[in-house]
């Protein structure tokens, strides 16, 4: 197979910590006077040009590394990343942290459970 790069866009713009992929490609696609939609569907590629950036491509165009752009946009994430068992969110921890509680907590006498 022969993948070719993409050209890096002339204008650059630093992806912000924690900022979602869309708007950081809308500040990119605005700072070299593109249309975002036509951006998105660009670092789509093919064969459908919609759905999710890939991340590489967007690495290209920005000259950016993948690693890099995975740690600052917050939804970002390489297809071996994707494959790998995501973190518990707090709110799974929360109600795992409260169901241990309630099923080893003893009971007082005279008061209902």
């Amino acid at each position: 197979m022969n993948e070719r790069r993409l050209a890096r866009l002339p204008v650059q713009v630093a992806p912000r910590l924690g900022e979602e992929t869309d708007s950081f490609i809308r500040r990119l696609a605005r700072a070299n006077h593109l249309k975002p939609s036509y951006l998105h569907g660009y670092l789509c590629g093919p064969p459908f040009w919609f759905g999710k950036p890939q991340l590489d491509r967007l690495a290209d165009a920005t000259g950016r590394s993948p690693h890099a752009l995975e740690r600052a946009l917050s939804d970002a994430s390489s297809p071996e990343a994707a494959s790998s068992p995501t973190p518990d969110t707090p709110e799974k921890i929360r109600s795992r942290a409260a169901a241990n509680c309630a099923s080893s907590s003893p009971t007082t006498p005279g008061m209902a459970p």
